[in-house]
C-alpha cells in the first residue's frame, strides 16, 4: 500500500512569495544558460569554418577542466593500455605466423 502524503493546502503568503522568487530566478538562469549555449555553438560553428577539427578541440576543453596531476595521470594510463593493446597484438600476430609455420612445415 502506498502511503499518501499529506500536501498543505495553502501556504503562507511569505513562502508564496519566496517559491515564486526561486522559480523566476531559476527561470532567468535556465535563458541565460541557454543563451550562453547558443554562443558556445556559434564559436565552435566559426573554428570549424576556419578549418579547426571541433572533435580535438572538445577533447581539449575537456582536457583543460582538469588539473595538470589529473591529466597526467590519464596519459599514464592510456599510454600503458595502448602499450598492452599493441603487445597483445604483436603477441597474437607472432603467434598465428608460428603456427602458420608449423602447419606449412608439417603438411
Amino acid at each position: 500500500m502506498t502511503e499518501e502524503r499529506e500536501v498543505p493546502s495553502s501556504l503562507e503568503a511569505s513562502t508564496k512569495a519566496r517559491l515564486r522568487q526561486f522559480i523566476e530566478r531559476i527561470e532567468r538562469l535556465e535563458e541565460e544558460k541557454k543563451a550562453l549555449m547558443d554562443d558556445i555553438k556559434n564559436a565552435k560553428a566559426e573554428m570549424k569554418a576556419t578549418g579547426f577539427d571541433i572533435k580535438a578541440v572538445n577533447e581539449l576543453l575537456r582536457r583543460r577542466k582538469k588539473d595538470k596531476a589529473k591529466r597526467d595521470e590519464d596519459d599514464s594510463i592510456l599510454a600503458v593500455y595502448e602499450h598492452a593493446v599493441e603487445t597483445a597484438a604483436a603477441t597474437a600476430a607472432s603467434v598465428t605466423h608460428t603456427a602458420q609455420s608449423y602447419a606449412d612445415a608439417t603438411s
